[in-house]
């Protein structure tokens, strides 16, 4: 028993042990092209490396962060292999275009570099697993170089896809620049020395947010030893015409109104009550893009399933947290965390809604602050012609026309919504003359019939005219105008 249990023992360590190793797998970002000549769309990419000797499983619970988080290639698993690479783009397609002797590894996902610095991470379960902070001083922009990670100091070099980086290349002891090697060494003990020695802060929020979407903001402000500094004063500029001052760092929300793009600025004071011209100490800057929901409500249920369809017609993914779904009768609070993807559709079962059929002759889509996003059933502007003119070639069939009567013939043109004025704006059309001939002519007809019918009764005995008035009674006429 007691050999048994030792050796149980020994499996669960093993188990442990291995665990540990998994949850604490390593990749590391070796390399990066964040500024490319030309168009950068499509064509950034990065370069990530396991220097382990396990294989490291990307799942669904693995992110991409290069200010909004992002699934790697669409929640699509793979492998990466120890001591390999891979390659993480904007577009696969375009990257091996640019790049076609490459054979490894290309994932797509989501990807905006800013061309002037940022801080990108890869992240597991919330936890990151590596970042990098670059801005354009580094170099490798606009130029065809890449940043690259060489004996743990990034350096801009030509770019090594897939491959170990290489240093700088030193000829008798000077560098290719043409610096000697002491030299290279004491610049960069002096470029440390002056980063420690400064204080500096970062703004961290979403690059892509949506118009009347709230959204949270927060900062991280180092002293000169790196400590975090949560007191001073912080002042906000959110580029909208609105600002914010506090005088201890808070993470908050904040919602623009309108799409665009603002610049979003942070600017702190280590000293909050000194004047502001003198006591500055660290600024920072974000260019935040703002776009339309472009969420509708597509479709909507029957009788049998009362189902309400949302569509995602933007081109980014929106975040459906506390938005509201109104029925006639019900309303649904959409729970936190929800997420449709740029392109797709997410349909609501009455199950989960509690939606009834009624409720689906008017449904309508809130944001959090109860403004409307979406209806249902859209309502369909009619516009018709104020004018008709019927003629004999045109006149058996008419035509309404939709959104544009100025494009349509004019002869072809019904006004559904007064047809007694047609009537007698048609009427108008007529002659006058031709009214009174048509009179003449019946005042005509009924003096001949008068005097005929006297005639007739003037020739006929006193018999015959007793038997035709019997015959005649008021019910034997008719009254026609």
């Amino acid at each position: 028993m007691h050999y048994s249990n030792t050796k149980q023992y020994v499996f669960i360590i093993i188990l442990f042990c291995s665990w540990i190793h998994f949850a604490n797998a390593s990749l590391e970002i070796t390399e990066i092209v964040y500024d490319p000549i030309g168009a950068n769309t499509n064509h950034q990419w990065i370069e990530i490396y396991n220097p382990d000797s396990t294989p490291v499983s990307i799942d669904t619970t693995w992110r991409f962060n290069d200010g909004s988080s992002h699934y790697i290639n669409d929640k699509v698993s793979f492998v990466v292999q120890p001591l390999s690479y891979f390659i993480l783009t904007g577009d696969k397609d375009t990257f091996m275009i640019d790049h076609p002797s490459f054979s490894g590894l290309v994932i797509d996902t989501i990807m905006s570099l800013d061309k002037d610095g940022e801080t990108i991470s890869l992240i597991k379960d919330g936890v990151t697993v590596t970042e990098v902070a670059y801005d354009s001083s580094m170099g490798a922009s606009e130029n065809n170089n890449s940043l690259q990670k060489i004996n743990n100091i990034w350096t801009e070099a030509s770019p090594t896809i897939g491959i170990s980086n290489n240093a700088p290349v030193v000829s008798g002891g000077t560098t290719s620049s043409g610096g000697s090697t002491a030299e290279m060494t004491t610049t960069t003990q002096k470029n440390k020395t002056s980063e420690i020695a400064s204080i500096s802060t970062e703004i961290i929020t979403k690059k892509i947010v949506i118009a009347g979407i709230p959204f949270q903001i927060s900062s991280e402000t180092l002293g000169l030893n790196k400590e975090k500094l949560t007191e001073g004063k912080f002042v906000w500029n959110f580029g909208d015409g609105m600002q914010k001052i506090d005088t201890r760092y808070v993470p908050f929300e904040y919602m623009y109104e309108y799409e665009g793009e603002y610049v979003l600025t942070l600017s702190y004071y280590r000293y909050p009550y000194y004047p502001y011209t003198e006591s500055i100490d660290a600024s920072d800057r974000m260019t935040i893009k703002v776009v339309a929901p472009g969420v509708v409500i597509s479709s909507v249920g029957n009788d049998t399933d009362a189902f309400v369809e949302l569509h995602n017609n933007s081109s980014y993914e929106v975040v459906l947290s506390k938005w509201i779904l109104k029925g006639t009768l019900h309303s649904f609070v959409i729970p936190d965390g929800t997420t449709l993807l740029s392109g797709k559709k997410l349909k609501l079962s009455p199950r989960v809604t509690g939606f009834l059929y009624s409720d689906l002759q008017s449904v309508s889509l809130l944001n959090p602050a109860g403004d409307s996003i979406a209806v249902y059933p859209q309502e369909e502007k009619i516009v018709v012609s104020k004018k008709v003119v019927l003629s004999s070639a045109n006149i058996t069939k008419a035509t309404v026309y939709k959104d544009s009567p100025d494009s349509a013939p004019l002869e072809n043109l019904v006004n559904l919504n007064n047809l007694e004025a047609q009537a007698l704006n048609t009427n108008k059309n007529i002659n006058p003359q031709t009214f009174a001939w048509i009179g003449l002519a019946g005042v005509i007809i009924l003096g001949i019939g008068g005097v005929l019918f006297i005639g007739r009764k003037n020739s006929l005995s006193d018999k015959d005219k007793d038997a035709l008035e019997k015959e005649l009674s008021a019910d034997d006429m008719v009254i026609l105008e």
